[in-house]
């Protein structure tokens, strides 16, 4: 008798799923990108903190730095505060083809990183997460090294790390770019 493995792919494009049944030995990719949100407005000038005039041209320049190298996420998801918002807005007009962001739980500053690691196995193709510190730097990390501590790399305002899964399901950090780096 002969067993063979399935898995299931689930994959979001657009308002449609479609669910796929993998092959036995099927290389299943994975590229995750995140983006920390761009620079936030004091609290005393939006108490609500949407992204300051700066944080917007930094979200702007990476943006279009992104569109260049072709990304085209798949699914583009953000924590649901104000600054992520717009930066995934942002993110959205210039590499997703009038694809909406959408505010998910479990991508807050202070949500437990496993929940969130977890939700990975379920996913393929390209997606964008943006959301907040510490959780970006402990995502990095639990995927890297299998723990969320210590903090691998640094994500500065604005700042996009790709990572990408390989079919031995293990996780290589590919680029991370920061607005201050790129010219424009």
């Amino acid at each position: 008798m002969t067993i063979h493995r399935h898995q299931i792919r689930i994959r979001q494009i657009g308002p449609e799923i479609n669910i796929e049944l993998s092959q036995p030995g099927e290389e299943r990719r994975m590229r995750l990108i995140l983006v920390r949100h761009g620079e936030a407005a004091p609290a005393e000038v939006d108490p609500t903190q949407g992204l300051s005039e700066t944080g917007v041209r930094n979200v702007e320049k990476v943006a279009s730095w992104l569109s260049r190298v072709g990304l085209r996420p798949d699914l583009i998801h953000e924590s649901g505060k104000k600054r992520a918002a717009q930066t995934a807005e942002i993110l959205a007009r210039a590499v997703a083809a009038g694809r909406k962001p959408e505010a998910v739980r479990g991508l807050g500053p202070q949500d437990p990183v496993e929940e969130a690691v977890e939700k990975l196995d379920f996913l393929e193709g390209e997606v964008l997460w943006v959301s907040h510190l510490p959780f970006l730097s402990r995502v990095v990390s639990r995927l890297l090294i299998g723990r969320e501590e210590p903090e691998l790399v640094r994500f500065l305002p604005g700042s996009a790390a790709c990572l990408e899964r390989d079919s031995a399901r293990r996780w290589v950090l590919l680029w991370m770019v920061a607005p201050g780096v790129l010219c424009g």
